[in-house]
């Protein structure tokens, strides 16, 4: 989630511009230190791997996804496509997501050099990640 102010576990948060969510789908693009379940909303505006609700509210931490997973996350982007940019010992709060970024977009160059399908590759690379961030936390998140 992004809205550019303190959330808290006990209220609603309305910033000015809205509160932006993602969806299970869309956790290997926006892979962070904390993953949580929220609710969003008000009227929603659907994009890209994302929404925005007028207003949201933390409903749980995932549990699944502790302090380890981030780093976990990376160093497996890094064993399936070891071109990658990010490296193991790499410790900004965003490495993991630019981990899957990257390790999607080697998919999708390593299939178009075999002549293959440039995108498929990448929405293929991107489910085998969130299939792997499903089984690290254990659970669907979808309520």
């Amino acid at each position: 989630m992004l809205a550019g102010a303190r959330w808290t576990v006990d209220g609603w948060l309305a910033p000015p511009a809205g509160v932006v969510a993602h969806g299970e789908a869309d956790l290997p693009h926006w892979i962070a230190p904390e993953l949580w379940v929220v609710e969003v909303d008000g009227a929603i505006v659907v994009r890209q791997h994302s929404f925005t609700g007028e207003r949201g509210r933390l409903v749980e931490r995932v549990a699944g996804w502790d302090a380890a997973a981030p780093a976990d996350f990376l160093n497996w982007c890094i064993a399936r496509h070891p071109s990658v940019s990010c490296t193991p010992d790499d410790t900004r709060w965003n490495a993991a997501c630019d981990a899957g970024y990257d390790a999607a977009q080697t998919a999708g160059m390593e299939a178009e050099e075999a002549g293959g399908d440039f995108w498929a590759a990448v929405h293929a690379e991107r489910a085998v990640q969130l299939r792997w961030i499903t089984e690290r936390i254990g659970t669907s998140l979808t309520r």
